[in-house]
């Protein structure tokens, strides 16, 4: 009897011994397969004078999992296809303001909407300035059209403005965010934690793969899984669909396109669509959700009713998306919300033909 608690020390310790020495053979194995360390150990977020930006001059390589893109900013801590001056000279330029779909998270630049329109305006003396911030609204959107009017000199000959639903549902909330080491974090969360988990993430490619496995896992990744955020988002009760709070955001919407008016330049609206919204819809189709809760429509139809009244060109990007999806092909990245480079690069060509088709798009 007396022996038990040192058998059962000894056997704890062979198990620790024996996991332990089996991390460490995956950890070298993974390395030895090309998944070492990383050295992402700061970001490209600054907080400005009145709204976080972009850091100016920044070259990253930043992750999503195993898969990386490069990041870069210019002078004026806009992303860019390489850091440096950006010099706007006396010719036209465009400007595109909005979330992470305008800032392109996930790809590199020249596979983001953003850099395939850039590419076809250039060809015709155009620039376009990417001022897209990831979590960014109308309120920052606003300060960020007034910083580049300063500092150019000259206000934008036209601002694109990007809207999706949850763009429409936070237009003038504080995120409540927190910036540490140039990474963005929710101030309601444990930002300690998770920079934590960021360091061994950097440091330990065996953490990674368990994360990874984990994440793969097929109850995780079934065709019709979709986040209750989006449930939330398009259910017919959600306040941004009643007033006063519909009546708020449009009041905000014409006072930035007014804004933009005043200062020289043409205001338009693109209304971008979730991959959620999508698969909502083939949910109702198949009767697994009730289509009378549920209402993916009222957004491109607010955008659309309020750009007629105004006289606001209008650009609705769910058509050739749903056309994608219904024939089967992905449009996300992997295990991330945010459209691949394949759907993004569609994106950009067809907003460069609805700029053409307005004579938008000419010097």
């Amino acid at each position: 009897m007396n022996n038990e608690p040192s058998s059962l020390s000894v056997r704890c310790l062979l198990v620790g011994t024996t996991l332990a020495v089996c991390l460490v053979i995956l950890d070298v194995s993974l390395r030895l397969l090309g998944q070492g360390s990383r050295s992402e150990w700061s970001g490209f977020y600054a907080q400005g004078e009145t709204v976080y930006s972009l850091k100016t001059n920044v070259a990253l390589r930043c992750f999503i999992g195993e898969y990386h893109f490069n990041v870069y900013t210019c002078d004026m801590g806009f992303r860019c296809k390489e850091p440096g001056p950006r010099l706007l000279g006396k010719r036209a330029y465009y400007m595109a303001v909005g979330a992470s779909e305008v800032f392109g998270w996930g790809l590199n630049y020249e596979d983001t909407s953003i850099g395939v329109l850039a590419e076809n305006l250039e060809r015709r003396g155009i620039d376009l300035l990417n001022a897209g911030s990831i979590g960014h609204n109308l309120t920052m959107e606003s300060a960020t059209l007034n910083r580049v009017v300063t500092s150019a000199k000259r206000p934008p000959s036209v601002v694109l403005i990007f809207l999706n639903p949850f763009d429409m549902e936070m237009f003038d909330k504080n995120p409540g965010l927190v910036i540490h080491m140039g990474f963005m974090y929710d101030k309601n969360a444990n930002w300690r934690i998770l920079y934590a988990n960021r360091i061994l993430n950097n440091l330990l490619p065996a953490w990674r793969f368990f994360k990874r496995e984990f994440r793969s896992l097929p109850v995780l990744r079934r065709a019709d899984r979709i986040d209750s955020s989006y449930l939330i988002m398009y259910a017919k009760s959600h306040p941004i669909r009643v007033e006063p709070r519909k009546i708020d955001f449009l009041a905000a919407l014409t006072e930035l396109e007014g804004q933009i008016r005043r200062a020289g330049g043409t205001p338009v609206c693109i209304y971008t669509p979730t991959v959620g919204g999508f698969i909502l819809d083939k949910l109702k189709a198949e009767g697994k959700l009730d289509n009378k809760i549920f209402d993916t429509q009222f957004f491109p139809e607010l955008l659309k009713a309020h750009c007629e009244a105004e006289g606001v060109q209008f650009v609705n990007f769910e058509p050739i998306l749903q056309q994608r999806f219904d024939a089967g092909v992905k449009l996300n990245i992997d295990s991330d919300p945010h459209f691949d480079a394949p759907t993004s690069r569609i994106l950009g060509e067809y907003l460069y033909h609805e700029l053409c088709a307005s004579n938008l798009a000419v010097n």
